[in-house]
């Protein structure tokens, strides 16, 4: 039976469909041997409320008020280290050779 386009479309689907199920079931695998799913970071309720907190009062700072903006740029540096994570530099040393220009 020779293969047509539809075919070959068709069987080349459902490998890639059959693959995206095989690493879906090792994901699962290692969070039901881990008990974690990745490098996820519990965080604290607290810290996090208050966090939130701040975000929002933020929205309504002036640009004028210095005082207040200084709080808030530091707010948001918490809130970009808590989602992106460490900055590369901080996390694995630094990012090129030292003397490498």
């Amino acid at each position: 039976m020779p293969l047509g386009t539809a075919s070959t479309l068709r069987a080349l689907a459902l490998g890639m469909g059959g693959l995206a199920v095989l690493a879906a079931a090792f994901e699962f695998a290692e969070v039901a041997v881990t008990g974690e799913a990745g490098p996820a970071i519990a965080a604290d309720k607290s810290v996090t409320t208050a966090l939130a907190g701040t975000l929002a009062r933020c929205r309504t700072v002036a640009p004028s008020d210095e005082a207040a903006l200084e709080g808030c740029r530091a707010a948001w540096e918490e809130a970009r280290r808590r989602f992106f994570g460490p900055p590369p530099e901080t996390a694995t040393g630094p990012a090129r050779p030292a003397g490498a220009e």
